[in-house]
């Protein structure tokens, strides 16, 4: 064999392999998981770029939409007397992995205080203040982006897009879900 077939039975081994760490069955927060699992293993190029990332997910029919940016954009954030971090754009999930940081809002979960202090530790927090407008957080969306389209019914059934831009609006991939 030569060597261009050997390099093409790696690649479909190491890909067969990615699937099979991934989890199946599970909701929005799984298929977050899943993508973050492909993106630190086949996007190094982008994983390179930031060493922070925003995640935005949605429910489209049987399918749900993952979105991962680069995002090096502090987090500015109020402190209320209560102890209570009830700012919507304020990171609810985050995932660590391989000295970055993957996080996302998600609205059934709190912030904790080990949230803030692992923001703290990449320096993603600009400003504390009490009782006082906070303008809401935003990402550069000019940005390259990764758009992952998983199966509801089976969330190793997946495709993705890249995108050099968030605000394009993406045709959904031919995708065979359940």
């Amino acid at each position: 064999m030569n060597r261009f077939c050997w390099i093409c039975i790696l690649f479909l081994f190491s890909c067969a392999t990615l699937k099979e760490n991934m989890v199946i069955n599970g909701n929005e927060n799984d298929a977050i998981r899943n993508a973050i699992f492909d993106f630190t293993h086949t996007e190094i190029k982008l994983l390179k770029d930031d060493k922070t990332f925003f995640i935005y997910a949605k429910n489209i029919d049987d399918k749900i939409v993952v979105n991962i940016i680069g995002d090096p954009n502090p987090i500015s954030f109020i402190i209320e007397e209560d102890g209570s971090y009830s700012y919507r754009a304020f990171p609810t999930m985050l995932v660590e992995t391989n000295g970055k940081l993957f996080f996302w809002y998600d609205k059934t979960k709190n912030v904790t205080d080990t949230i803030i202090n692992t923001l703290y530790k990449y320096n993603f927090v600009d400003t504390m203040i009490v009782n006082a407008y906070i303008p809401e957080h935003s990402i550069n969306d000019a940005k390259k982006s990764v758009v992952y389209y998983f199966c509801k019914d089976d969330l190793r059934n997946y495709k993705k897009k890249k995108g050099d831009n968030i605000r394009r609006h993406y045709r959904t991939p031919k995708l065979k879900c359940k």
